[in-house]
């Protein structure tokens, strides 16, 4: 019976700590959300391939590198060509503007010329218009001039016509003969001819000269007036369009300027230089049974844009796990973790919840419709046994979301 009751106490003490164990299992469920994850840093440059080129030279993986530093050089030679002949179409764009700026001075100086000519025979001609027109001119001279001729005419005729008259009178009373007389008629005669000459030239230069002479001078005025008009019109037309072809020559040569200085820029950029302090790793390009496979390596062709390398901080760390659809919503920053990695499978270190991923990460045919989300805990104190890319499983304490709210969310 002792025997009988002994067995009976060990099966309730048994069946006791099992439910317990139930117990305790139940409520870590409810109370923790438990994932897997990786370990990397919490610090992180990427550096991308500035240009698309082959790769001359990278520092090994792993190495410790401080800002400043030579990480990759590129084969710059088929960029150098191409700087090369950009210097050339700079220089000559260079040059066909100093000719188009060179062709605008000579422009404005002919013009400057021409104009001072044009002006000269505008004045010129006002002068000789003036000079004409003026009361003490050439044309009031040249009236006077006629005026006095056949008045003088006429006071010859008048005079040869009264000895005329004392002619006529002596021969009739026998004083002179017959010749005299003749004589006289003959003056009377040409001082009526020089008359007559005298009036038809005056009435000639009022009706003809005076107008035609006038308009001639008027007409030469304006011509001189629309030539300098004329000569400003074209030079500026000729200045605005090498104006006009100089603007263009400014564009083309920064244009090549432009491409010349992309070039220089590129050329610097075939030695890339590392942007903090930090440990060199390579980007990944597949990652499987076979094991690693780098992006970047002596001789390999890369493209512009290409992450290549990146420089991490393995003073501080965290780790990435991703946490299922399910469970989610559970999960808050600041909730405090416990972290144990396969490398010491027996400690556990104490971690809490720094960011949460609001979107999914990127579903591979493998995990279907599933959904789960990043999250990344931090380390309060890294062991020294801690590398990069170690594995961990991650327990995420949400008792507290829980007592809040009074249910599991």
């Amino acid at each position: 019976m002792k025997f009988s009751i002994r067995i009976a106490l060990v099966a309730w003490l048994t069946t006791a700590s099992l439910l317990a164990q139930d117990n305790e299992f139940e409520r870590r469920i409810e109370e923790t959300v438990r994932e897997f994850g990786v370990l990397e840093s919490s610090s992180e440059v990427e550096i991308r391939s500035p240009i698309e080129s082959t790769v001359l030279s990278v520092v090994p993986e792993g190495t410790e590198v401080n800002k400043g530093d030579l990480l990759v050089t590129f084969d710059a030679s088929r960029l150098e060509d191409e700087r090369n002949q950009q210097q050339v179409k700079l220089a000559a764009s260079e040059a066909a503007l100093i000719d188009i700026k060179t062709k605008i001075d000579a422009i404005k100086r002919e013009a400057e010329a021409r104009a001072t000519v044009a002006e000269l025979a505008v004045k010129v001609a006002d002068l000789q218009l003036q000079r004409f027109v003026a009361e003490d001119g050439e044309l009031a001279f040249r009236k006077k001039e006629i005026d006095t001729e056949v008045a003088m005419a006429q006071e010859q005729l008048k005079t040869t016509q009264e000895v005329k008259q004392l002619t006529e009178a002596a021969e009739s009373s026998g004083t002179i003969g017959p010749d005299k007389s003749a004589l006289v008629e003959l003056a009377v005669i040409e001082a009526k001819a020089k008359l007559a000459v005298a009036a038809a030239k005056q009435d000639w230069f009022q009706k003809h000269v005076r107008g035609h002479e006038s308009a001639a001078l008027q007409l030469a005025l304006l011509e001189a007036k629309l030539e300098q008009t004329r000569g400003t019109e074209e030079f500026e037309h000729r200045i605005a369009k090498a104006q006009a072809d100089a603007r263009t020559a400014e564009t083309v040569r920064d244009a090549e300027q432009s491409k010349l200085s992309r070039l220089e820029n590129l050329l610097t950029a075939c030695q890339v230089a590392a942007t903090a302090d930090g440990t060199v790793l390579y980007s990944i390009a597949t990652s499987s049974r076979a094991g690693r496979t780098a992006e970047i390596e002596v001789g390999a062709a890369v493209r512009q844009r290409q992450a290549i390398l990146r420089i991490v901080d393995t003073k501080r760390l965290q780790v990435r796990v991703l946490v299922h659809q399910s469970r989610i919503n559970r999960v808050r920053v600041g909730q405090a973790a416990g972290i144990q990695f396969d490398a010491a499978p027996n400690k556990t270190i104490k971690g809490k919840v720094l960011k949460i991923s609001t979107i999914p990460e990127p579903s591979s045919w493998t995990s279907g419709n599933v959904k789960r989300y990043a999250v990344q805990v931090s380390i309060n104190k890294s062991p020294e046994y801690l590398r990069l890319g170690m594995s961990a499983a991650v327990e995420i304490n949400t008792a507290d979301e829980i007592s809040a709210n009074g249910q599991r969310p």
